[in-house]
């Protein structure tokens, strides 16, 4: 069953690329890159257990907003969604976030690229990642620091870490396209991904959904902690 649901997920991911003109790599190019099933497979299973509605996504990382304003453009993710009961679905950024939208694009590229487990496609000038991450509506680790919830995510799995941004908006996309309840509605969902603005705060990328689902990304500091954000486990492989 978590061979066919691997499968299906990958169906899904180009589906939902292929509305904006973006091809997905196959999951023989995966495997031909050294994809390592078994792993995801576990990591799947292990979320499952603990009852946190594991979802595998095949994802690109690459900038997800234009650096002209901040709505979703036909070339990037998320974009003419039917499922929405407003039309389109608009990927909105606050103003620090876009700023940074290059530094926080690199290094959530070099998280992947730096990972000796991560086995990825190059595809187009993206790098392409297969994962599970949990896929229920509302965040886990409530109430916790950036480093607070990543210390709770890696106590059953070492492997596992904080969803990358790109990672996060394709399971909330996935979610719209598959007519879900939106993910992350009530709590918003730390990334691994950080950065320092122009005052040397250093600030984390935390994204959500909101009722009218529009993709909101939003940041915070890294010490900050609310029962309003969360995280979610990820795993790559």
């Amino acid at each position: 069953n978590t061979r066919k649901r691997f499968v299906s997920s990958h169906e899904q991911s180009v589906r939902l690329f292929k509305q904006v003109g973006v091809d997905t790599p196959s999951i023989e190019r995966y495997i031909a890159n050294g994809l390592d099933l078994i792993y995801l497979t576990s990591a799947f299973e292990q979320i499952e257990d603990e009852g946190l509605e594991p979802e595998f996504v095949f994802y690109p990382v690459m900038p997800l907003w234009p650096k002209i304003n901040n709505l979703i453009s036909s070339n990037l993710l998320i974009v003419n969604n039917k499922t929405a009961p407003d039309g389109d679905v608009r990927l909105l950024a606050i103003e620090d976030v876009w700023q940074y939208d290059r530094q926080i694009f690199q290094q959530e590229k070099a998280s992947v690229v730096n990972n000796p487990n991560a086995h990825y496609v190059e595809k187009d000038g993206s790098i392409w990642v297969a994962s599970v991450i949990s896929g229920t509506k509302h965040s886990q680790y409530l109430n916790q620091t950036l480093q607070e919830s990543l210390n709770l995510i890696q106590i059953k799995d070492p492997r596992s870490n904080h969803a990358g941004l790109s990672q996060l908006v394709t399971l909330i996309a996935l979610s719209l396209q598959a007519g879900k309840s939106s993910i992350g509605m009530v709590a918003c969902t730390w990334t691994g991904q950080t950065f320092t603005d122009n005052e040397g705060n250093a600030r984390a990328v935390c994204a959500s959904c909101d009722l009218g689902h529009d993709v909101f990304v939003d940041s915070t500091g890294i010490d900050f902690r609310d029962y309003l954000i969360g995280a979610r486990r990820s795993a790559i492989g």
